[in-house]
């Protein structure tokens, strides 16, 4: 699925006609049958805008084009898909405002939860828990590592009082980061469980979740050494994949944190 709303179309008989010269980052396209494009179609009424929609197309009408030379996130070949002049029946079209408010036709028709899940709430989930993973992958490489003994100086990297002060504060990050997201993905079907100030405070966790791996491998890259910036070594892997998806929008400490303080402030949601 491309989010970003590049491309053009236009309606027609039964669906829309819609053109892309480059709808990018579709992670895993290679191996896909079908891609989600996203864009705005114009609407026939007057003072009317654009709508944000989705369109669902089968790899027959569309191309790759390799865009993904990144420094982090390299395996998820997040490429870029052109199209020109493919037809999207109706059914194939998906709202934007559906989507951020939980009410897909699927949520029409099937009783869990998540096809009722408001797209801003599960979005940054994609995101965060790979980085806590990734971090938590990270401390458990950085463990066993420690307690080899070291040739040069005799005792191990763990025996130093000032490892074991750091990684103990590592620990405790990524439990906490740990027990942020477990609250935030335990989804309920209770209506309560979507409110502006429910979502709010997900929104915020997912964020600190970020912060929180970050700091992790910083730390612990740090604590490596030169050798841990090897192209070899696993840890050098996940500190370039945790900061490139901390770059995700999904997880801006500032605009998750700002909805946060409006909604704690009784502001409402900002704009």
């Amino acid at each position: 699925m491309s989010l970003l709303p590049v491309v053009q179309a236009t309606a027609v008989d039964g669906g829309y006609r819609i053109s892309s010269e480059g709808s990018p980052f579709v992670s895993g396209v290679d191996h896909c049958s079908w891609a989600m494009l996203s864009g705005r179609a114009p609407d026939t009424r007057a003072g009317v805008a654009p709508e944000w929609n989705f369109f669902l197309l089968p790899s027959s009408d569309y191309r790759i084009r390799d865009t993904w030379f990144t420094a982090g996130m390299c395996a998820t070949g997040s490429k870029t898909i052109v199209t020109k002049d493919a037809f999207v029946p109706s059914g194939l079209v998906l709202k934007m405002s559906d989507l951020r408010d939980g009410k897909t036709p699927g949520s029409a028709i099937y009783r869990d939860a998540i096809f009722r899940t408001p797209y801003s709430y599960f979005a940054p989930i994609a995101v965060a828990t790979p980085m806590l993973g990734a971090a938590q992958g990270a401390y458990e490489q950085f463990r066993k590592w420690a307690k080899t003994p070291k040739a040069h100086d005799g005792p191990s990297v763990a025996a130093k009082t000032s490892v074991q002060v750091r990684i103990a504060r590592a620990a405790a990050d990524l439990d906490a980061a740990d027990l942020l997201m477990r609250r935030a993905v335990n989804v309920t079907s209770a209506p309560e469980h979507y409110s502006p100030k429910h979502l709010a405070r997900s929104l915020r966790d997912f964020a600190r979740v970020s912060e929180l791996t970050v700091s992790v491998i910083d730390t612990l890259l740090a604590l490596g050494g030169t050798a841990a910036f090897n192209t070899s070594h696993p840890l050098q892997r996940a500190w370039r994949d945790i900061h490139f998806m901390s770059a995700h929008s999904a997880v801006n400490t500032e605009k998750n944190f700002a909805a946060f303080g409006h909604m704690e402030f009784g502001l409402g949601h900002p704009a």
